[in-house]
């Protein structure tokens, strides 16, 4: 955030940049009704497949990491809704300034389009610690942070002063690739000892 408000504010110049710090402001504000209920769903199931892991019931881990991502996608998918049709009236809640919402609402659409990645990145960082895989967790938490503060260094060098709000969007597609590829390679010689310790099928 310290981030994003410092680089809007040197690149936008005075008038600009006060109105893209404000606009971030806004943003920040929107992005939290998306992450604060995701962490909840992840770190809530943490305990269920841990203890289904420690019990060597595999199958039932496989079930748990699906469902949790199911939960987590159709969580998404309607918040991306809320953001394609529904953000005006967000804005609305801080600001009448009609010059404000016209600036705010498309910036808030762009940053918060890569929902549904989140969906995965949430999923395989919290369910890797569940797994106790804390360090594939650590790896993609800090990628989805590293590409981040590239995009928002970057972006506005080589485009506009606005484009830096495209690095969320950014960040979230390619940093839920590496980490949904990485999750589904690392989870079959998780759960394989287990299988071949007890050899059990629960149905």
């Amino acid at each position: 955030m310290i981030l994003l408000n410092t680089v809007l504010q040197r690149t936008g110049g005075p008038t600009e940049g006060n109105m893209l710090v404000t606009c971030a402001t806004l943003i920040q504000s929107y992005m939290l009704l998306i992450t604060s209920p995701l962490s909840g769903i992840t770190m809530g199931c943490q305990g269920i497949v841990s203890f289904n892991l420690g019990a060597h019931y595999y199958h039932r881990v496989k079930e748990a990491l699906w469902s949790v991502y199911g939960v987590c996608f159709g969580f998404c998918f309607v918040m991306l809704m809320v953001t394609l049709f529904a953000t005006p009236l967000f804005v609305h809640l801080f600001t009448t300034d009609a010059y404000l919402m016209k600036r705010a609402v498309p910036y808030i659409k762009l940053y918060a389009s890569g929902v549904l990645f989140m969906a995965a990145q949430w999923t395989v960082t919290d369910m890797s610690i569940a797994m106790e895989q804390t360090k594939v967790a650590l790896i993609c938490s800090l990628l989805r942070k590293g590409l981040y503060i590239l995009g928002v260094i970057l972006l506005p060098i080589f485009f506009t002063p606005a484009t830096t709000f495209a690095a969320q969007p950014l960040c979230d597609v390619l940093a839920a690739v590496f980490s949904a590829v990485v999750f589904i390679h690392i989870v079959p010689h998780v759960l394989a000892p287990h299988n071949q310790l007890t050899g059990l099928e629960v149905k």
